[in-house]
């Protein structure tokens, strides 16, 4: 997988690391095997606490339809897993038009492209605003920067 360098607009190629294989090969409810993966291998702590802390899907089937994601963030972590993350809200209202106490906080994804071997899949992770998750604000300011340099392979 290839994207454009913001800083020198030449072509930047990421590597396929492995995580790709985990994420590939992940059974519902393994999050912890992915996360002790993502610590050894990427150093990336807050990440692998947000997927620690996190939960299933907060919402019912009707919230669904009344969540509003914004600021979205992503960042390919490898050649074939993209990581993204978003702020939601749940927005429902009395008849009063007060508005209802819902589920909100934020969502975190490992998506495994459809050109990955036994791809594509993903693994989602939900955290409620009152769950105490300490690296997730060095997580949400990294999100919005470039990738190191170190971990790519500048391709010309």
């Amino acid at each position: 997988m290839t994207r454009k360098s913001k800083s020198s607009g030449e072509t930047v190629r990421l590597p396929d690391i492995g995580l790709a294989a985990i994420l590939a090969n992940v059974r519902k409810k393994e999050y912890g095997i992915v996360a002790d993966w993502i610590e050894d291998h990427l150093r990336n702590y807050e990440l692998a606490e947000f997927l620690r802390a996190g939960g299933d899907d907060p919402r019912t089937p009707a919230q669904r339809d009344q969540t509003v994601f914004s600021e979205f963030r992503y960042r390919l972590l490898d050649g074939y897993v993209l990581l993204f993350a978003a702020h939601f809200k749940v927005c429902q209202w009395t008849r009063n038009g007060e508005e209802k106490d819902a589920p909100q906080g934020h969502v975190i994804g490992l998506c495994l492209s459809a050109n990955a071997p036994n791809g594509p899949t993903r693994l989602v992770r939900w955290l409620l605003k009152d769950v105490p998750c300490p690296g997730l604000d060095r997580l949400w300011q990294e999100l919005s920067k470039e990738p190191a340099p170190s971990a790519l392979e500048v391709s010309k």
